[in-house]
Order: C-alpha cells, then sequence, then structure tokens
C-alpha cells in the first residue's frame, strides 16, 4: 500500500489525500482483507454494552434473560446474514464462549458453573431459555439466502461467467471466485447456506429430526416462501430441538454437575429413586422462580463464597473460614450445606427438616416444597450476610455472634422471598 500512495503522487495528483486501506466498510459490512474480524467488532461490543446494562438492572433471571434474548442477541442480527462463525476462534472471536460468559453474568453465576448444555437447558429453573448466538446467526443467514434464492443463484453464474478462464487456481473449488483474500465471498457465504454446507450442515439434520421442520429444505423447489411462513423462527426451532436430541438428558447433565460440584463420593451416597428427577422437577415447578434459581446455584456452585470466587488470590486478604463461626471450616459450599449454625437459623423460619444430608438438603432425594424453599433461605442468608456491611468489615467477617444475629434478621425477609407469605409454619 506504501507503493501505491508514492505511485499515486505523481501519477494522480488528485487521488493523493484518498485513503488507502486493507478493508472498507460499505453498508454495514467490510469489503476486503480481514472483513469478518472488522465487520464483528461493533456489533459484539454493542453486545457487550447491552449485556452489561442487563447486569447492572439485576432483574430476576426471566426478566434478564428476556431482556438479553430482545436486546443483546439481536445486535447480530445484521452481520449474520453474510457470516456465522460457527467454529472456535473463526473470525478471531470465539461466539460461544463470549455467550457462555454473558448469561452466567446476566444471571448472576461465577463464570463457567454450568456447561454449555445444561446452560441453554435451565429454563424450567429460569423460565426463560436464553437464544444461542450459533442458532440465531444460523438462522438470520438462512433467511436472508432463502428469500433471494432465485436472485443469489443467478448471479453466481454471472459472476462465474465473467470471470471465465481468469479466476485464480484456488477458486476452483468454490462457486465464486474470492480474489486471494482470505475469507470467502458474501456470495459464497449464502450459497453455501442455501446448499446446507459449512456452519448450515447443521440445520439440515436440523430440518430432517421432525416432519414439522421438512419444509426448511428448498433446494428441489422453486416456491419462495410468503410472508406468513417464518422462516427464521422455524429454523430456530428446528435447530433447538435437534440440539435437545443430540444431547444428554438434562437428569444426566444435572447430576454430571452435582458431581463436579460435591464430588462424586458425596453424590455416589445419594439413594436415588429411578424417578428422582420426575419427583425434583414436579417439586421446582411448584415453587417460585426465585427459589428455582436458588437450587440451580446450588447443584451448579454458584454460591459467590470466597473459595469459589478466588477473592484472597492476588490480594493480601487471607481465606475465609465460616463466616457463622465454625472453627477450621472454610468458606465454601460444600460445608455450608452441612454448616449446623446457618440451617439452625434457617430452620427457625421454616421448621420440620428431617434428614440433615445433601440429597434430602439439594431435592434429590425425597423432595419437597418445603426443602426446596428451606435450601432457597440458607441461599439467601448466606449472601446477605456476605453483603452486609456489618457482617465483612475491611474485607474480613465479623465476628461470629454479630453476623448470626444479623443472620436470624435476614432470615424473615429469605422466608418471604421464598415463600410470598408472611404467616409461618408451625414446627
Amino acid at each position: 500500500m506504501q507503493l501505491l500512495r508514492k505511485w499515486l503522487a505523481p501519477h494522480a495528483p488528485a487521488f493523493n489525500d484518498f485513503e488507502v486501506a486493507s478493508s472498507g466498510k460499505y453498508l454495514g459490512w467490510y469489503l476486503g482483507r480481514e472483513s469478518v474480524q472488522r465487520s464483528f467488532v461493533a456489533p459484539l461490543n454493542k453486545y457487550n454494552d447491552r449485556v452489561q446494562v442487563i447486569v447492572e438492572g439485576a432483574a430476576p433471571a426471566a426478566l434478564a434473560l428476556r431482556m438479553y434474548n430482545q436486546t443483546a442477541v439481536t445486535v447480530i442480527s445484521y452481520v449474520s446474514q453474510f457470516f456465522v462463525p460457527s467454529k472456535p476462534g473463526q473470525g478471531g472471536f470465539n461466539l460461544c464462549t463470549r455467550e457462555h460468559n454473558a448469561i452466567h453474568r446476566v444471571l448472576r453465576m461465577p463464570p463457567k458453573c454450568m456447561s454449555r448444555a445444561l446452560m441453554h437447558s435451565s429454563d424450567f429453573c429460569t423460565g426463560v431459555a436464553p437464544i444461542k448466538l450459533i442458532d440465531y446467526a444460523t438462522s438470520c443467514m438462512y433467511r436472508f439466502a432463502s428469500s433471494e434464492k432465485v436472485y443469489l443463484i443467478q448471479l453466481a453464474k454471472d459472476v462465474r461467467s465473467f470471470c471465465g478462464i481468469h479466476a485464480a487456481v484456488q477458486d476452483s473449488a468454490l462457486e465464486v471466485p474470492c480474489g486471494l483474500l482470505d475469507s470467502k465471498p458474501i456470495l459464497q457465504n449464502l450459497l453455501d447456506a442455501l446448499n446446507f454446507q459449512g456452519a448450515h450442515a447443521r440445520l439440515l439434520l436440523a430440518s430432517r429430526s421432525h416432519v414439522e421442520y421438512r419444509s426448511i429444505d428448498i433446494r428441489n423447489t422453486p416456491v419462495l416462501f410468503d410472508k406468513q411462513f417464518k422462516i427464521q423462527s422455524v429454523c430456530m426451532k428446528a435447530l433447538g430441538h435437534f440440539s435437545k436430541l443430540s444431547q444428554e438428558p438434562i437428569q444426566d447433565l444435572i447430576l454430571s454437575k452435582t458431581r463436579i460440584s460435591f464430588g462424586a463420593s458425596a453424590v455416589g451416597d445419594f439413594s436415588l429413586s429411578q424417578d428422582w428427577f420426575v419427583q425434583l422437577h414436579n417439586v421446582l415447578c411448584s415453587v417460585k422462580h426465585y427459589v428455582r434459581m436458588c437450587w440451580l446455584k446450588t447443584v451448579a456452585g454458584a454460591w459467590t463464597t470466597t473459595v469459589r470466587t478466588h477473592e484472597h488470590k492476588n490480594t493480601d486478604i487471607v481465606a475465609w473460614n465460616c463466616i457463622f463461626g465454625c472453627s477450621g471450616e472454610p468458606d465454601q459450599l460444600d460445608h455450608y450445606m452441612c454448616c449446623p449454625i446457618l440451617w439452625h437459623i434457617a430452620g427457625s423460619v421454616l421448621p420440620g427438616e428431617e434428614y440433615f444430608s445433601l440429597g434430602y438438603r439439594i431435592g434429590f432425594e425425597k423432595p419437597t416444597r418445603m426443602n426446596i424453599q428451606r435450601l432457597a433461605i440458607a441461599h439467601g442468608i448466606y449472601h446477605q450476610c456476605k453483603h452486609d456491611s456489618v457482617c465483612i468489615v475491611n474485607c474480613m467477617p465479623a465476628a461470629p455472634l454479630i453476623v448470626q444475629s444479623r443472620a436470624e434478621g435476614f432470615a424473615l425477609a429469605c422466608f418471604n422471598m421464598a415463600n410470598g407469605s408472611h404467616v409461618r409454619p408451625q414446627a
């Protein structure tokens, strides 16, 4: 480019002040080299900004995810019509990792508490399923490609005819020459979408997963979709249905995560019935979404203890012990699930706990509505204390008696949040 600038000065002085660049933006998309990386920068920055706004709003899970689906996911709709970054690192960024971190932040969980499969299957607790960015991008491109199918096919023929024998050898495998650039032309990407190649190969499998989605495949029909046929919505439903068919059952995902959170040996001691998850699911469906989220955060190991969040790492802060005063017990979830002080305080507002095992407290064994609510109360008490300026002074827990006194005050508020009533059940 430097040589070109030097040549322009004497030979075409009128163009001397023109910018010479490897790529340029045209109608919202960069043409030239590094076109994908440059085109996705602004939308992904806006995605991050929208996620941050949602996080700062601290809305309940269902509302936060609805806002995420409506305001954050949709910012990639335009650029996704031209390219779908389906592989990790493709285009210079990892869409799945970015999404994974964002949804955890929206749900106010520490990073990587849930696997991607569990995260996208958590709507039985959150009330709203987060939209997969890859599925959304794939559906956006296919909608655009299918709506312009006839024109795109004819344009590809015209381009190939125009280039003739002058097309580069490297382009022989493509329907559209790429001009030795580092990314496929937009037209080629759209043709790949119509032929279910590359990122859209999964869409073809999804279209065959149920008779309802067979109409997605229009390769052998000249008929275009009318406006009443919501092709993008159908693609999203097909991809979601296919994902559920191809992944582990939800109960296996939960059990695997519980083994990670509490250890395989602890989970191995559970006495699980054949229909343990059906029973648990029925109980979860009978309680508030707030209670379900407390349960999910417990199973996912998402209590924000100092051990989990590594707050004492890279600082002068000493690792905490149990904030309620258990001697020699660390500030971590494993302990709090059997902390006698915490569960005594939780039981003071919701009595009637029959068993004290981990499996019973998290609802894997003999699940009841009151047990799950009591777990939510214990979860709420801990986090209220941890973020209370009286309980935590100079980044360290106050005296146990002070924390316990404050916890007793928080217990009733947590009970009201879990139960939605100001009337305590009798012991």
